[in-house]
């Protein structure tokens, strides 16, 4: 009797264990449109600041059309969060998204590398305001990359 409540108990632990970790796994993964356009109102953005390095050359996005053609390049982009950066990258685009609320200005600040790993800084967050992913999917970064032809 005691082996068997012994083996009920085991499973048991290794049950809740392995239901943890699927918990854990599938909260990783996640996407731009859900990590950034879901938290703002996306027609009240009136400015978006690229920069491109490593010639860092800026530029300055105003016209609705760009923004939004931009925002739908990036909208799908499936994520996974990620603590290591490939540090053998060749161009990185940086874009700060300006949302204006009656004289209040929200800041989303995006670093993509390359196109596998993107960094997003989220002003409203008291704490880690960056996070680190992995882009597990393609996205068709010519929207940002037109700028600087």
């Amino acid at each position: 009797m005691r082996r068997r409540n012994r083996y009920i108990v085991k499973s048991a632990i290794i049950l809740i264990a392995a239901i943890i970790g699927m918990v854990y796994i599938v909260n990783l993964d996640t996407s731009f449109r859900k990590v950034v356009l879901d938290r703002m109102d996306t027609a009240k953005i009136n400015t978006i600041l690229i920069s491109k390095s490593p010639d860092y050359t800026d530029q300055l996005v105003k016209d609705k059309k760009e923004i939004q053609s931009i925002l739908n390049a990036l909208a799908e982009m499936k994520l996974r969060k990620s603590s290591v950066l490939d540090k053998g990258l060749n161009s990185v685009y940086m874009l700060s998204i300006f949302v204006d609320h009656e004289n209040e200005r929200d800041l989303f600040g995006i670093t993509l590398y390359d196109q596998n790993y993107i960094e997003i800084y989220d002003e409203t967050k008291t704490k880690n305001k960056v996070t680190s992913y992995k882009i597990t999917s393609d996205y068709d970064v010519e929207p940002i990359r037109k700028l600087f032809k």
